[in-house]
């Protein structure tokens, strides 16, 4: 499979490169086509389906068009607000994109095989390469937003100093995982037991040591949106110094999570990963706050698309249906 990460795989929907004839949707100023729409969805739905979840058929297409709209909304923001503020990539940046496209190709051997990389993840070199101009679009709108000459989005030291004491949280854990083939069962049985003896009071860096399958320390600090839900939010539903008093269910497994101090000594040997966890809340935080201002319309054939449409990849939409959004 092509490796591509998601934000990347998202900002490839959402670039102005379609046929008008195939245009689905609008958000604000931008055009998404069917073509963009599937490719989200398919590999959305591909990694919905390799987890473990209760979704009926009905469901799975819900929860897979909500995180398609999320998607798009947060990239168009992305070039909506570039526009506005006249941001623009340029010769340097464009020739920055086909070398990696170039190098893309080159690590799969040959041209079939990169070509069939690029089919099993519903997407063209043309995609891949508006995923890429995209992700640069936001990584000079970041840039622009947190430098010191435009002082829109604050971030300079203490700021972020003040920002980390009221808006971080820090957390140790232990990770007992699912591999395959283990019972789920009795993981979560060791991982209560892990959890009755933490909250026994045995120390909880020896049981990380002796327990843990966290490929890290197990100590984690961040801020909101950057871990998991559930685990960002029994974390901050305790003091620091408390131990979450429930087994906590993710996608990565359980944990058995215990909230510490951030303290000032932390802040100074972590700062630089402490300013970016910051940056890219902030820059997020502006984003979904500018898509709230763009006007979603949708072309009449839309509601009538449905998942086997997606699969198959085909569709008709005549001009009319493409043009006339609602």
């Amino acid at each position: 499979m092509l490796i591509i990460s998601t934000a990347v795989l998202s900002a490839s929907l959402i670039c102005s490169c379609s046929n008008k004839k195939d245009i689905i949707m609008k958000i604000g100023g931008f055009d998404v086509s069917f073509e963009h729409y599937r490719y989200l969805y398919m590999n959305i739905r591909d990694e919905l389906l390799s987890s473990e979840n209760n979704y009926t058929a009905e469901e799975l297409d819900t929860q897979i068009r909500d995180t398609v709209m999320k998607s798009l909304k947060h990239y168009a923001s992305i070039s909506e607000m570039a526009k506005k503020k006249k941001i623009s990539l340029t010769s340097d940046d464009i020739a920055y994109i086909d070398e990696l496209v170039s190098s893309a190709a080159d690590d799969y051997g040959s041209e079939e095989e990169y070509q069939n990389a690029l089919r099993e993840s519903y997407s063209t070199e043309a995609f891949f390469r508006y995923a890429l101009e995209l992700q640069q679009l936001e990584t000079k709108l970041r840039s622009y937003m947190t430098s010191e000459a435009t002082g829109e989005l604050a971030a300079d030291d203490a700021t972020i100093e003040s920002d980390v004491y009221k808006n971080f949280y820090r957390a140790k854990q232990v990770l007992i995982q699912n591999g395959e083939g283990e019972s789920k069962a009795q993981n979560l049985e060791l991982a209560k037991k892990i959890l009755n003896k933490a909250l026994s009071g045995e120390n909880f860096d020896i049981l990380i040591e002796k327990y843990s399958e966290d490929t890290t320390d197990g100590d984690y600090c961040f801020t909101s949106g950057q871990l998991l839900e559930e685990f960002e939010s029994a974390v901050s539903s305790v003091s620091p110094g408390e131990i979450y008093p429930e087994v906590v269910e993710t996608e990565a497994g359980y944990h058995v999570v215990m909230r510490i101090d951030i303290t000032e000594d932390y802040i100074n040997s972590h700062f630089d990963e402490l300013r970016s966890a910051y940056v890219a809340r902030r820059f997020n935080e502006s984003l979904t706050e500018f898509s709230e201002s763009l006007e979603v319309k949708k072309a009449k054939i839309f509601d009538t698309l449905t998942e086997q449409n997606f699969i198959s990849g085909s569709v008709t939409i005549d001009s009319s249906e493409a043009t006339n959004t609602k």
